[in-house]
């Protein structure tokens, strides 16, 4: 029996392990070039974790000369402008116009939420990005595969260790009013309850609020607060929070302060608590100095 092990076979050990059906691939000639749509976020207020998508694929790809397993890559980027309707439209246009072979992403939960069935019905290979957990538990597809941590992934060490290590009681999220944000909530509120903890007030913002201000107004009677905002939202929320000097813990979920942002946080950001799935290169000279 041959050791071999090609990409449909791999695909298709990978989804079973996943506990989905494989993805079924393409047929091209293995001479021809592999089209890969990369769907992202380059403007609005998701810009920031968007772009640093496509820069750390595009720096990949030169590292490898622009070819993978022997196949050169050409690569089309679509900019869904982190919204539903947007990553529909780009989704069309890769697939009906571009005849793309693979997508990767999209980038928000709610993006790949209003795509999935297109892809699908489509038979389009699809390596996604977004962490909506519907994905894997509900919403999953032969053609589909999620690469990244779920939206709720780091919200529930974040919240056992703000019951069980803080000693914190009565909680209030802030969260933007979309998919990422409820699924960053159910997972706080799940593993903040189940260790002795409540919830008393859920508030959710507009992905473009430009002020929380009005937000931060109804904080009241908690001694903690977990927020779930992405893009640039963490960092207008944080310096509005404490120049108002509210005082209850501040704690924040995967994208409250992870390296698309944290180093524009000025002193504001001193005292928060962060949770994200993350690895550091203890080898490069740059994390030495990091962690020193």
């Amino acid at each position: 029996m041959s050791t071999r092990m090609n990409r449909r076979k791999f695909l298709q050990s990978s989804a079973a392990a996943a506990g989905a059906t494989a993805m079924p691939m393409p047929a091209v000639a293995q001479s021809a070039p592999l089209k890969i749509g990369l769907m992202t976020v380059k403007t609005g207020p998701l810009a920031a974790g968007g772009v640093h998508i496509e820069e750390g694929f595009t720096a990949y790809l030169k590292s490898r000369n622009s070819t993978l397993a022997g196949r050169k890559i050409e690569l089309v980027v679509a900019d869904t402008g982190g919204n539903p309707a947007g990553a529909k439209t780009k989704a069309i246009e890769l697939v009906e116009r571009d005849n793309v072979d693979l997508i990767m992403g999209p980038f928000a939960a709610f993006e790949l939420l209003a795509i999935l069935d297109y892809l699908a019905d489509h038979k389009t290979p699809t390596l996604a990005f977004a962490g909506a957990e519907d994905v894997t538990q509900r919403r999953g597809n032969a053609y589909l595969l999620r690469t990244s941590y779920t939206s709720a992934q780091g919200l529930y060490p974040l919240a056992d260790y703000a019951a069980k290590e803080m000693k914190l009681k009565r909680a209030i999220t802030m969260c933007d009013d979309f998919a990422f944000g409820y699924e960053e909530v159910g997972g706080f509120q799940r593993a903040f309850e189940d260790s002795g903890g409540r919830v008393v007030k859920k508030l959710w913002a507009p992905l473009n609020t430009p002020d929380y201000v009005p937000y931060i107004a109804q904080i009241q009677d908690c001694d903690v607060v977990c927020q779930g905002l992405t893009g640039s939202n963490p960092l207008k929320f944080t310096k509005a929070y404490h120049g108002l000097g509210f005082k209850p813990a501040l704690v924040g979920g995967t994208t409250a302060a992870d390296d698309t942002i944290v180093g524009a946080f000025d002193d504001t950001a001193v005292g928060m608590i962060n949770s994200i799935p993350y690895t550091l290169d203890l080898d490069t000279e740059s994390n030495h100095r990091f962690l020193a």
